[in-house]
């Protein structure tokens, strides 16, 4: 195999840079992939790196070392998440499912575990509770809790006293008390207040008119932070920019350059079927499987469909042919109206005024070719020119022209004119002539006189039977 062909792949009857979608690379030649794959690394249905459908993800399996690559599924197994990338990856080994595969991208957790931040921990901190196997914060004038909200406290920090379900601390409503032994006052606006219970300082849990944050009250919980069924500002998931609740999947907003997907999510990169407006992820034109905009599709999600200005249709627009591996529509060389490359020599039908000749679109035909319907055809063989494949109008030397023939011999009763290279019918009753009006020998029967071809000599001579000639002299008679 010569350096030059090493760099390209059989497809059916093509040699290509590289195999198309829905064929891998078998050595030098380009095989189908199963039914279910969209592009694959093999034959089989666990060989899939993408899926046919839109609807299905691919289901990888560790050891993720190269391409992914597993069967199509519609969802992702326990224990994996579906990546940007229309690909499940495996979690950490504590989570049950996850949004990444970092340790902290837990989103439930293989009992007896339990969710605390993303991490899965043996047990929950002080001043939280248990619910549904997640790890959540008590209110902040509980010890410990049963739920959010400040009456449902099962334990107080210090000197606070626990009244059906309620932490008094001792010190009346806007006060909280010092580490001193007094009530000092909560910060201006808060109408409640709790001391902290491992260093110095109140947390805010009344605002009038406005939320708790930390300790002073504000019109709105800030960037960052959202409003809890207890009414207080909490903190958002950390991948989070604004969020409407603390889970990985209820973020509203993104920073650092991540968008928000589908989901609630914020990720490096849209999922498939989506794009990017202003950092947040909208679906794409239901024809495409990806689009970078509304109206410019990347991957059509119907796989025989093609793509041209950035639209999905089922075949290319005159003057463009299809590049077989991306399926992109792409402009023919200016003489062509339709092609099957970029080259000249590609085009398949011409522009107005144009004739096909081989692939390239000429003004004429040229000499060796006749036109048939728009076409140019080459004519048979040994022929110059002509008006169809076998009748010639002129042949090419040492070729002469009889009749619609090319002939390497003329023959017996023609003249080879050898600057025409055309056959001439020599005169009648000729057999060989070396012009058109000068004979060398007749037919039988006839006999030379002067150049041409006579049944009688005449008076004047007398037929010679052995040389074909008419004798000027009377034999002598005995």
């Amino acid at each position: 195999m010569s350096l030059l062909s090493a760099k390209y792949v059989l497809q059916g009857h093509r040699c290509l840079s590289n195999c198309s979608v829905g064929n891998y690379q078998s050595r030098s030649e380009c095989l189908s992939c199963h039914a279910s794959c969209r592009t694959c690394i093999g034959p089989t249905a666990s060989d899939c790196t993408s899926c046919q459908s839109s609807a299905q993800i691919v289901q990888g399996r560790p050891p993720f070392y190269g391409v992914v690559h597993g069967s199509c599924t519609t969802a992702c197994q326990e224990g994996f998440f579906e990546s940007t990338y229309g690909t499940c990856l495996a979690c950490n080994p504590t989570c049950l499912t996850c949004s990444t595969f970092e340790i902290d991208g837990c989103t439930s957790c293989r009992q007896p575990l339990l969710l605390l931040n993303g991490f899965c921990v043996r047990q929950c901190g002080d001043e939280q509770y248990i619910d549904g196997g997640i790890c959540l914060d008590c209110h902040p004038s509980c010890g410990n809790c049963r739920g959010p909200n400040e009456n449902q406290c099962t334990s107080c920090f210090g000197t606070s006293s626990l009244v059906s379900g309620r932490c008094r601390q001792g010190c009346p409503n806007s006060k909280f008390p010092s580490p001193l032994g007094y009530c000092e006052d909560c910060s201006a606006g808060c109408n409640t207040c709790f001391a902290l219970h491992h260093e110095y300082g109140s947390t805010c849990t009344d605002c009038p008119g406005g939320f708790p944050l930390g300790d002073s009250c504000v019109d709105q919980c800030s960037l960052g932070f959202y409003q809890d069924d207890a009414g207080l500002c909490r903190e958002c998931h950390y991948t989070c920019r604004s969020c409407s609740g603390g889970g990985v999947y209820e973020c509203t907003s993104c920073s650092g350059g991540d968008v928000l997907t589908n989901f609630g999510q914020c990720s490096a990169n849209c999922f498939g079927g989506y794009y990017s407006d202003g950092g947040i992820c909208k679906t794409c034109n239901s024809d495409c499987l990806e689009c970078s905009s509304p109206v410019e599709c990347l991957v059509c999600r119907n796989p025989s469909d093609v793509l041209q200005f950035g639209e999905c249709s089922p075949q290319c627009a005159d003057q463009y042919f299809l590049d077989p591996l991306t399926r992109m529509c792409r402009e023919c060389d200016w003489s062509c109206n339709a092609c099957n490359g970029p080259l000249p020599n590609d085009c398949v039908e011409c522009m107005d005024g144009m004739i096909l000749r081989s692939g390239t679109c000429v003004s004429a035909c040229g000499p060796g070719y006749h036109q048939t319907d728009g076409q140019c055809k080459e004519c048979g063989s040994n022929c110059a020119s002509c008006t169809s494949l076998f009748s010639c109008t002129s042949c090419q030397y040492p070729y002469f022209l009889l009749g619609e023939f090319c002939v390497s011999d003329c023959g017996p009763g023609y003249y080879s004119e050898p600057i025409s290279r055309v056959c001439i019918r020599c005169p009648p009753n000729c057999e060989e002539c070396h012009t058109p009006d000068s004979c060398i020998t007749c037919t039988r029967g006839t006999y030379l006189s002067i150049d041409i071809c006579v049944t009688n000599c005449g008076h004047s001579s007398f037929p010679n039977s052995e040389t074909g000639l008419c004798d000027g002299k009377l034999p002598n008679l005995k």
